[in-house]
């Protein structure tokens, strides 16, 4: 029994083990339904609630898309929200009725410059204790220290967009270690994703293999495949998943022209 204990103690010492869960970004919308259409049922939004906290500490969701449920069931089954939103007032409405779910807000930054963001973020810390962050790649937050000042940590849009998983693991860890040189003082987080469209399981398999073994505080999107996004042209492939801990994912590609330098 000793020496199984001692075993096991050496074997803690010589193997890293990630502080990071697979967490993901999270909508709950399935084939037929859409924003504006068929909604998803409390029902169906419970069921992923439970299957995501089975290797999931936190989701990055949306204020538009079902939240009141999202949150009773993410309540119900201990995960904890990054809730991105240009609707602040439903927000902290909502993080009223089921209190410490919400972990971050995630001001909408697709249409505001980084001086808007600056002042939405300053804006909404000024209601809430709840730490406020916006999501941008790489460029602007090298090229805008003031806004990595207003923010409680720094959320990076990684899509590398590369051929080989391990190409884009090293990317991605070449980007954090430029971001911690230049703020040091900031807790970074990442949202990345391996595009569907030509891809396999075994690549998206090899793909989160090379990214857990970063240990970085990262989401990986999406949760899975939603068809309202792929009405025209087949811009992702639905067939095509990665198993995390014996759980399916799929992961659909939004964008990879993402610009960045070293500062």
């Amino acid at each position: 029994m000793r020496i199984g204990i001692l075993l096991m103690s050496i074997l803690l010492l010589i193997i890293p083990v990630s502080v990071y869960a697979d967490n993901y970004s999270y909508s709950p919308f399935r084939t037929g339904q859409s924003p504006g259409g068929i909604l998803p049922s409390d029902d169906q939004i419970r069921e992923d609630m439970q299957t995501l906290s089975e290797t999931s500490d936190k989701l990055r969701v949306y204020s538009d898309s079902n939240l009141q449920p999202i949150l009773k069931y993410a309540n119900l089954y201990d995960l904890k929200l990054s809730v991105e939103t240009n609707d602040v007032a439903k927000v902290l409405s909502l993080d009223a009725a089921y209190p410490g779910t919400i972990e971050s807000i995630i001001i909408d930054s697709s249409s505001l410059t980084p001086e808007q963001q600056i002042a939405k973020i300053r804006e909404t810390k000024a209601l809430t204790d709840i730490p406020v962050t916006a999501l941008n790649n790489p460029k602007v937050w090298l090229e805008n220290p003031e806004l990595v000042l207003a923010v409680d940590f720094v959320f990076v849009d990684v899509f590398t967009d590369e051929v080989s998983p391990a190409n884009s693991a090293k990317e991605i860890q070449r980007i954090n270690e430029i971001l911690i040189k230049k703020y040091p003082y900031k807790h970074m987080a990442f949202e990345t994703d391996w595009s569907t469209v030509g891809s396999s399981k075994a690549l998206q398999t090899e793909f989160i293999t090379e990214i857990n073994r970063l240990d970085l505080d990262m989401f990986y999107f999406e949760y899975t495949d939603e068809d309202w996004k792929n009405s025209n042209a087949k811009i992702c492939n639905l067939c095509n998943t990665i198993v995390s801990f014996n759980k399916t994912v799929t992961f659909y590609q939004m964008s990879a022209n993402n610009v960045y330098q070293s500062a």
